[in-house]
């Protein structure tokens, strides 16, 4: 099972600069030509949320297997008025029952006059991305924010695998990182998410069962160094 660490919190780092001086100098001066010492910018992130932090309505916790007897994909709501696409598995099912490959919302926030950085973080279950190791399901999924991929934003996550001897789907936390050139996708204050369900195989049916928790946008301003 591959995981994808977390990172819960971000540190600042100080610096302490210590001068030494000529005992018969009152002043140091800054030699000609010295190159001006850069002042750290402290950075602030604020995070906005869709859904609720409740395990998939379950309270399921980090690492948590749900298991389906004979590998069935067996729809599932576990919603208490949450957002339409939370808490419901497979994610990609619509109300008529058939799976519509694709997911798709969108978040209103109040941006930062500056954005440095931003990230992704979500809670999902039985995300399997380009990995072909269950009854040939090499699927692919990706990550669109207002039209514009986020490349590999899954390649590298695999919560399936055999718990035990069973095939279960597994629960994890996930970050992802907006490249740099879409932060300016963000500046508006509405972000138009949209997951795509695409199966590599000719003639294979697009569909991949996995549900979704909660989805938020952590933006950063300042020095993220």
């Amino acid at each position: 099972m591959k995981t994808l660490p977390l990172a819960s919190s971000l540190g600042l780092a100080a610096s302490l600069l210590v001068g030494c001086s000529d005992p018969n100098q009152d002043v140091l001066e800054k030699a000609p030509g010295a190159p001006a010492t850069k002042q750290a910018t402290e950075q602030v992130c604020t995070t906005f949320l869709l859904g609720d932090k409740d395990g998939f309505g379950q309270g399921f916790k980090e690492g948590h297997a749900l298991y389906l007897p004979a590998g069935t994909s067996l729809p599932l709501n576990w919603q208490n008025n949450d957002p339409f696409f939370t808490d419901v598995y497979p994610a990609d099912i619509a109300p008529n029952g058939n799976s519509t490959h694709q997911i798709q919302f969108s978040m209103e926030y109040t941006p930062p006059s500056q954005i440095g950085s931003a990230r992704i973080l979500l809670n999902t279950l039985g995300i399997q991305d380009g990995d072909a190791q269950v009854c040939g399901s090499d699927t692919d999924i990706k990550l669109f924010i207002d039209g514009q991929e986020i490349p590999q934003a899954f390649d590298a996550i695999d919560q399936f695998d055999n718990m035990d001897g069973r095939w279960s789907d597994i629960a994890g936390h996930l970050e992802i990182t907006v490249p740099g050139n879409l932060l300016y996708l963000l500046k508006d204050g509405k972000v138009d998410f949209r997951w795509e369900i695409l199966q590599k195989i000719p003639g294979m049916q697009s569909y991949d069962a996995f549900a979704i928790d909660y989805i938020e946008l952590s933006l950063c301003t300042g020095d993220d160094r």
